[in-house]
């Protein structure tokens, strides 16, 4: 007599199925009931098989064995292949942040080498080392890894050493004067301009402590040539207008 209290929806099969906790019950109950079943049905139980979506035993009529996947063997092998690529995305991104990492720390030590000014006072070289950074730079800069608080940071620098190579005032003493030409002038001014572009654009994106050093950089550049003023009363009114603006922002 088939028992009416082992019955689920197997979802695999979709429909309502007897579970058994083991193969041998599975097939007992087939050695006891299959001869009433038939009586009752017309056709009997002849085997039992392991249904994976219900993680129990079934039985069936059906004498051939079922030779592919099941349903739930599908899903699992497509969740399974899933979680591998998902897996192997996830190390290949962290290697490609400790790629980036490691490069931003190649750049910042070249930075600290121009710094010191390590190679004596041969320009050529330090332009021949500045333009290899900037290109690592420009590379790592269109990455979405890494802080970018510290590619800020990063591009500051660079831009201000480019601008006393250039002017000429990157192997004197700070603070010292120097008459400087129209071309020097007008790169300074340039420069002011780009950094503070970056400073605007980078405004909400870094803390408020490295924003205001970073100001106050630039305010100190604009300081020095305000009053040799090449670049046009309205770009300087722009520029002024610009860093009063940013000014209020970082006091806030």
């Amino acid at each position: 007599m088939k028992p009416s209290k082992n019955k689920i929806f197997c979802r695999d099969c979709g429909k309502q199925k007897q579970v058994f906790e083991t193969e041998k019950k599975a097939d007992n109950f087939i050695k006891f009931n299959s001869n009433d079943i038939e009586l009752e049905n017309g056709y009997a139980p002849k085997r039992s098989y392991f249904c994976v979506a219900c993680g129990a035993w079934h039985i069936t009529s059906n004498e051939n064995e079922f030779q592919g996947k099941s349903f739930t063997e599908k899903v699992l092998e497509k969740y399974t292949i899933k979680r591998e690529i998902n897996q192997k995305l996830q190390i290949i991104e962290s290697q490609k942040k400790q790629e980036i990492n490691q490069k931003l720390l190649l750049i910042e030590n070249k930075i600290n080498d121009l710094l010191k000014k390590q190679y004596g006072k041969d320009n050529l070289k330090y332009k021949e080392i500045l333009n290899y950074v900037f290109n690592e730079f420009r590379i790592v800069r269109k990455s979405n890894l890494g802080k970018q608080n510290r590619k800020n940071k990063i591009e500051l620098q660079l831009n201000e050493i480019k601008l006393a190579i250039d002017n000429g005032s990157f192997f004197e003493p700070q603070n010292k004067e120097k008459t400087l030409s129209k071309k020097q002038k007008y790169k300074i001014i340039q420069s002011i301009k780009l950094n503070l572009e970056v400073l605007d654009a980078s405004k909400i994106r870094i803390d408020i402590e490295m924003f205001s050093k970073q100001l106050a950089s630039v305010n100190s550049d604009f300081d020095s040539v305000k009053n040799f003023w090449t670049g046009g009363k309205k770009l300087k009114d722009e520029i002024e207008s610009k860093l009063n603006i940013l000014n209020k922002y970082a006091a806030q």
